[in-house]
Order: C-alpha cells, then structure tokens, then sequence
C-alpha cells in the first residue's frame, strides 16, 4: 500500500513519557521521525515508565545519525529546543541543509521570560544567550509553533512577526487506571474527606513549602494534603512537616503514569504553586492539563505558563506567586464552592492532546492545503 503521508522530522531533547501520546496522534497525520539530542536526559530526571512502541525514535549520539544527516528527506523539520548551545549549532546545520533541499524549518518555542523580577547573573546570561539564539534562527525558518500566550507574545517581542506564529495549545493526557487504588486502605483517606494534591518534582521553585504554609492556615479541617513527586527539596518540606507538628500531609514518593489519574480524580483540588526562583519560572506546567482531564479544579500561581490559556473561574483560581494567605483562601474557597465536574473536563477537551496534534500540523502545512 502507498504510503501518502508527509514525512516529518521531529527534532526533541528526549522522549519524557508526557509526549508520547502527542507524537502518536501527530504520527498518525504524517510518517513522524523522531531524532532525540539526549538519550539519558528524561531518565535524569524523570525516569517515568513508558511505551514507546510504534514511534520511530533515533538518537543523534549513534554515529550512523550524524553520517545521514546530509541525506534528508522530509517534507518538513521541527528543530531542536533551544536548551542547549549544542542544539543551537545542530540547528544551524540542520537549517544549512534543509536549506539546499528547499525542505521546510520550523522552530517549537516554549519559552518565555518574567520581567520585574531579579535574576542572578548566571540567569540573566543564559536568557541572553537563549534569545541570541532564537534571534539568529529565526532568519532562516520557515516558521514558529508557540506553546501558548506567553510563548507567542515572548517570540513577538524579539522581532518575530505575528503571522509567522501558529500557537499549538501545550497538552497531555493521563492513561485510564485498569487497577482501581482505594486510598483509604492505602493512605487512610476517608471517602468524605477533602484531598488537596500537588503533583511534580519536589524542587524549590514548584512552591511546595508555601501550600505547607497555606494547608496550616486554610479553615477546613477535614482535609488532607498529598505530595506526589521525588526531588532535592522533598527532605526540607518532610522536616518542615514534622518541626511543624502537621497532619494529614502524606509524602507519596514517585507515581507512575499508569496510576496518575486516580490520584488527580481522587483529589477535590490540584494545585501548581510555582515561584519565579531567581527569574526560572513554569513555562507550561501539563500537570494542570492532566488535572482538568480529570475534572479536578485548579489553583497555579500566574508564572505557570498554562494558568494564562486554560484556567478561568469555571475551572480554577489564579494566585499571586508566593502568597500564603492567596492560596490558602483560594482553597477554602474551592472547598465550600464546588465547581461542576463535566465543565472542568469540558476545558480540557477544548485544549486537548489531539487538538495540538491538529493545530501542529495545520502549523507545519499551512501553505500547502
């Protein structure tokens, strides 16, 4: 049978289990290769289980990679993110070759910058050098795909034209739990008690210790608090607990994807109480697409990228960054309101994986309908 689809390039730093679901449904539009500038990168921190069967994955450190580059043959190339220097020249290669083939570039940008807040000076020279680099790439792509608002209006601001812009709402999906998880035998939650969750890596910067602050300040008592997630800064909310005196307050560890969703569906509430530390804010933060999916309000802080496109006030409360007494009223709030569930998930749908697989490849073949 003749295989009609376009062929595309897919140029990421790794293959994190969160974006496998979006390449399969963009797989399923175009005959998708994926080259991967870091094999062990999402291992590192991560290390999720995942199936990626079916996704053809190549990985740029095999020697056979870096031999075919110059035997392209795409109809389209998405470039790698601009994390690292090493992807930068990767990308100015790529863009020489592409170039003299006439195949198509396109830049999937992310980022974007908080102002009014300071920075360290390391910090301050990276954003330099990341908006040099997007600057100089851009002379030679055929276009950008931005994650969001904030995405956008950061590509417009470094001179980038607005119709060379296409915005592919960021999204995720949770697989369906087969195995039911009773939390009350797991955990000694009651069916009638509130469960307020967070869910991410345990770093500074996720606000972790400002909810410890909030849960000992909101009214309702009946209440528990969940932290899903491993990282450097879980042992100082663990003695914070405990200095503390607090219950309630369970330290889950790792969740598995496989399991992710009973956790959010469980939850009366998920909150994402990200801080800008030292000028690194939340780009997106999918833990609040995977939240909706579930039907489960959220509360994010406004540097979370995703609070700007998909939280209203039918599906959440936005709080200023650091604010205990903000975060802390937002949750008795949600508690005492209840927001209606199948508007919640309605939300999601409208932002779903599938309608970034689809506004991605309009991105990518818009000229040629």
């Amino acid at each position: 049978m003749r295989n009609d689809k376009k062929k595309v390039l897919f140029i990421h730093n790794s293959v994190p289990e969160y974006r496998i679901e979006f390449w399969r449904l963009l797989d399923e539009k175009v005959d998708l290769y994926l080259l991967i500038t870091s094999k062990n990168l999402e291992k590192k921190i991560y290390n999720l289980k995942k199936n990626v069967d079916g996704l053809k994955i190549d990985y740029l450190n095999e020697k056979k990679t870096l031999l075919n580059l110059n035997n392209f043959n795409y109809d389209a190339i998405v470039l790698p993110p601009d994390d690292s220097v090493r992807n930068y020249f990767l990308s100015k290669k790529i863009l020489r070759i592409a170039s003299s083939k006439n195949i198509p570039c396109f830049f999937w940008n992310e980022r974007w910058e908080l102002t009014g807040v300071k920075k360290t000076l390391s910090k301050s020279v990276k954003d330099f050098i990341h908006r040099f680099m997007i600057q100089d790439i851009s002379k030679k792509c055929n276009g950008f795909i931005a994650s969001g608002t904030l995405s956008s209006d950061f590509l417009i601001n470094l001179g980038i034209k607005a119709n060379n812009i296409a915005i592919a709402i960021d999204s995720s999906t949770s697989p369906e739990v087969n195995t039911p998880l009773n939390f009350e035998r797991e955990y000694g939650i009651l069916d009638n008690d509130n469960l307020i969750l967070f869910f991410g890596r345990a770093i500074e910067r996720k606000g972790i210790r400002v909810l410890l602050e909030a849960f000992e300040n909101i009214e309702k008592k009946d209440t528990w608090l969940m932290i899903c997630g491993e990282g450097d800064y879980l042992q100082v909310c663990i003695k914070y607990v405990k200095d503390r005196g607090l219950k309630r307050v369970i330290f889950t560890g790792k969740v598995q994807p496989d399991l992710r969703a009973a956790y959010y569906k469980r939850a009366d509430i998920f909150t994402i109480p990200s801080i800008p530390l030292n000028g690194v804010i939340e780009a997106w933060g999918l833990t609040v697409n995977e939240s909706l999916e579930q039907g489960t309000p959220v509360i994010s802080t406004n540097t979370v990228g995703a609070s700007i496109d998909l939280i209203t006030d039918q599906n959440g409360i936005i709080v200023s960054p650091g604010s205990v007494l903000e975060l802390a009223e937002a949750i008795d709030k949600l508690l005492n309101i209840k927001l209606d569930e199948d508007t919640i998930k309605k939300s999601y749908l409208q932002n779903d994986v599938k309608n970034m697989s689809d506004k991605f490849y309009e991105a990518i073949f818009r000229d040629k309908k």
